[in-house]
């Protein structure tokens, strides 16, 4: 409470405004600092327009003198209150401390000493009872039989046959694991390995890309030294030996169903291009569900639909700068038609890929899983190369027969796989700088691991 008067008379001076939550309890003293506080606060408003000498302030500054001398009579009163108690509890400690004090001092080492008597007493007691039970445990174990004749054995157990017993071993050994791993083998119906692609498929693969820890799509742009770029860096590497010519600048990405990295790679294959200074061109042509205006955070009003419906839509117009590189751009896919597979066959496709191809060095095509519909199929022709996205214990074995058919029929020219989201210790390759000389080394213990997991 002197803390509190001592604050309203500070508060005079710099007129602060007063913490009501410090006396929650007392209601009266809540209004009171709920009304001063209201006036200071009318009292700043007010002086945003008038000054100091204006009548309206000093008629402010009356009341919060006015409420601030209420407020210090409240506290005043209240310590007086708090004062008498004291007093009172005071004097009620004194007088027992008094009846206490009057306790004969004999009287009390006598209980004292009582209680630890009968405390002893009946360890005592509890004591002696255990003793007699043990002495008569003791006496019941004694043994009333003889031996008359030892027994007779031969050195060798009878049963079991120790050979019959390491041959049985010897086999289950062997017959377990190898059945154990038929069974994990037929169990698995996913991609887990390079392994896994080559005997399914003839179809190259010309790319293989880690698994991303973090959350972000643009890998590439955000972390450039981070093992994923370098093997962006290395696909970008294998693109040459397909797309030879100036001419041949379209790359088409698909795959067998959603989610297995197809935005992701063509995010990144296009900022790798575009670090290497090529003017890259980003289609989404995934008329369907899109996602990769969403995640480059790019308005998707406008784009190829409404190129291949409205005539006095131009080229220009659709084609969208990307802030992470100067040479990428992006063509959305616009609002989604209900025809998307008509759409992708308009009469305006041929003319604005021509146009796009005059403009830059590689055009990127993000198109729908080829596994469930055919609409990259019809944009396959005017790809000079198609990469197939797999995922790494996403994609289904059995989903490797489309591409397979599509390779071996010739019904896509240019085919290859990318390999996406590999774990490097179930997918049996390292890493990094330094460890070359130690993969053939470690190659064989991969594959035991491989096969035990």
């Amino acid at each position: 409470m002197n803390d509190l008067e001592k604050y309203m008379m500070d508060a005079s001076k710099n007129k602060r405004v007063f913490p009501t939550s410090i006396l929650p309890q007392d209601m009266v003293f809540s209004d009171l600092m709920n009304q001063y506080n209201a006036l200071l606060l009318e009292r700043d408003r007010q002086l945003l327009s008038l000054t100091d000498e204006s009548p309206v302030i000093k008629n402010i500054d009356n009341q919060i003198l006015e409420t601030r001398l209420g407020i210090l009579s409240n506290i005043r009163s209240t310590k007086n209150s708090y004062i008498i108690t004291r007093d009172k509890l005071r004097s009620q400690l004194q007088n027992a401390e008094g009846k206490i004090s009057g306790v004969p001092q004999i009287e009390k080492n006598y209980l004292k000493l009582a209680r630890n008597r009968d405390i002893k007493q009946e360890l005592y007691i509890f004591l002696m009872q255990k003793a007699e039970e043990t002495a008569i445990s003791k006496t019941s174990n004694i043994s009333v039989a003889k031996i008359i004749d030892p027994p007779k054995a031969n050195n060798n157990p009878i049963s079991p046959k120790k050979n019959i017993v390491y041959f049985i071993g010897l086999l289950m050994g062997l017959l377990i694991p190898a059945a154990v791993i038929i069974i994990v083998d037929l169990l698995k119906t996913t991609i887990s390995s390079k392994e896994d692609i080559t005997k399914l498929t003839n179809v190259p693969i010309v790319g293989e890309i880690g698994h991303n820890v973090e959350t972000d799509n643009m890998v590439v742009a955000n972390q450039s030294r981070s093992a994923i770029s370098e093997q962006f860096r290395a696909l970008r590497t294998n693109l040459s030996f397909y797309l030879k010519n100036d001419n041949e600048k379209i790359i088409l990405l698909t795959s067998s169903m959603s989610g297995e990295g197809k935005s992701f790679t063509a995010i990144n294959l296009g900022n790798i291009l575009a670090l290497a200074g090529k003017k890259v061109l980003l289609m989404e042509l995934d008329l369907r569900k899109p996602g990769l205006s969403a995640k480059l955070g790019v308005k998707n009003q406008i784009g190829f639909s409404n190129y291949t419906i409205d005539s006095t839509v131009k080229v220009e117009n659709i084609i969208k700068p990307l802030t992470v590189n100067k040479n990428l751009y992006i063509i959305s896919s616009g609002p989604l038609p209900p025809n998307p597979a008509e759409t992708l066959l308009s009469e305006h496709t041929p003319g604005l890929i021509e146009k796009l191809k005059q403009q830059f060095d590689y055009i990127i095509m993000d198109a729908p899983p080829i596994g469930i519909i055919t609409d990259a199929q019809l944009l396959a022709p005017y790809a000079n190369l198609t990469l197939y996205v797999v995922r790494q214990k996403i994609t289904n074995k059995q989903q490797l027969s489309i591409v397979d058919e599509l390779y071996k029929d010739e019904k896509i020219k240019n085919l290859a796989i990318v390999v996406n989201d590999i774990n490097t210790k179930l997918y049996g390759y390292g890493y990094g700088y330094g460890n070359y000389g130690q993969q053939i080394k470690q190659s064989w213990v991969l594959k035991i691991k491989n096969i035990f997991k």
